[in-house]
């Protein structure tokens, strides 16, 4: 479906602004101001790019004050959760709030305490700190505020943040002991390179005879290791091809596409990847769903939460099919490669009996159980891997050192 362009005129930040954007119908158009916080005085449908001045966000002028890692929000969320319960205003819970919050964290509080006497409501408070509360964080307090149960929705917050949690910390576990297994091996290695070597191959020298291949490619490797005009430029093109890594990832969204799509075509890590960002996009979806917020709304908030390129490229897809009328279970099962087929039934499930909010958290509990054993069959594959790789290759230098001996001992 073509997209096709818009002229606009309406308030922004207090002040009368226009412009132009681009949009598949006048219902995206109305959507995209509103997320922008324009208030629309007038909006026509436009074939002509108008010559406007582009228009500052004053936000991103101010600088960014304070911040929090993701234990530290699950706990502030609790408190704040608890003492909303309690029956204390949002005035007395932040005051309180002031005094048991860590130091990093304590501009931002202070920030939003002054914006909330002057009548600005708490999600928009939120809203203003994007680098600590993201976007999910602000739509479910935005959504708890519209419904009144505000408290409600802090423990579905506060389930959100500690399944982030859990899933870097199901990571992290499944690395943890591969790379420890890794470094011991890279110091092994290291070791016998530059301290055992040598003595083989001083041994050696006096004898006159020529070392077999495995043993002088053990000696050179070991001679290039111990000098620095050969390793300074080899770590330099290593640095370098890593550095360039990063650069190409940040400037070119089709290099980093492509790195992206390839990491969907690894078999275990593909599970890992997908089974922990439909879990999430489920949870979101569900949550928002429930609480009154569109489907095409939910679909852009759950898009920026994940990093896959791919992945979100299909949620884009599937946004646009939503505001021709299509059905999400459809709109899903065109990427049949992102989304199983047991996604696409359970949506059409959710959709069929009316109950779409309900399917998506069972859908999220679902994959969250998948990405748990996905995790487990990574590190039990991993695990091994690394152990064989260890021991093939001491093994092989060891040997390679030996080989010289034997075949003196063949000789006499």
């Amino acid at each position: 479906m073509s997209s096709m362009l818009f002229s606009w005129k309406g308030l922004r930040a207090g002040k009368y602004d226009e412009g132009v954007l681009e949009a598949l119908n006048r219902d995206e158009a109305v959507y995209l101001l509103k997320t922008d916080g324009v208030v629309i005085t007038q909006l026509s449908q436009s074939d002509v790019l108008p010559k406007t001045k582009p228009i500052e966000d004053s936000s991103a002028k101010k600088k960014r004050r304070g911040s929090a890692n993701l234990k530290q929000l699950v706990i502030f969320t609790k408190k704040l959760q608890t003492m909303l319960v309690a029956g204390l205003s949002i005035v007395e819970t932040f005051e309180m709030l002031k005094d048991q919050t860590p130091s990093k964290m304590l501009p931002i509080l202070e920030e939003m305490l002054e914006d909330i006497n002057q009548g600005v409501p708490l999600s928009e408070a939120f809203g203003k700190h994007d680098h600590v509360f993201d976007v999910v964080f602000v739509n479910m307090v935005r959504a708890g505020e519209s419904s009144g149960q505000l408290d409600e929705f802090l423990l579905k917050v506060i389930d959100y943040l500690e399944r982030q949690i859990r899933i870097r910390k199901s990571i992290k576990a499944a690395l943890t002991y591969p790379v420890v297994l890794l470094v011991v091996a890279i110091a092994v290695v290291a070791c016998m390179l530059i301290m055992v070597v040598p003595v083989f191959e001083e041994l050696f020298s006096g004898s006159g005879n020529q070392l077999p291949l495995a043993t002088q490619i053990i000696v050179d490797i070991s001679n290039g290791v111990r000098d620095p005009a050969t390793m300074l430029p080899i770590l330099s093109i290593i640095g370098g091809i890593i550095l360039l890594h990063k650069i190409l990832i940040k400037k070119y969204d089709g290099y980093a596409y492509s790195v992206d799509k390839f990491a969907l075509r690894l078999p275990i890590v593909k599970g890992m990847i997908l089974n922990s960002t439909l879990s999430k996009i489920s949870m979101v979806q569900g949550n928002l769903y429930e609480a009154g917020v569109s489907m095409v709304e939910t679909m852009d908030i759950s898009m920026s939460t994940v990093k896959s390129r791919p992945i979100k490229s299909s949620l884009d897809d599937v946004k646009r099919g939503v505001y021709s009328g299509e059905p999400l279970s459809s709109l899903f099962k065109s990427f049949p490669e992102i989304y199983p087929p047991t996604f696409t039934a359970l949506v059409e499930v959710g959709e069929k009996s009316g109950n779409l909010g309900d399917m998506f958290s069972s859908i999220s509990q679902y994959f969250s159980e998948n990405f748990d054993d996905s995790v487990k069959e990574f590190t039990d594959l991993l695990e091994p891997i690394m152990i064989i790789f260890m021991g093939v290759t001491i093994g092989f230098i060891l040997i390679a050192m030996y080989l010289p001996m034997f075949n003196i001992g063949n000789a006499i």
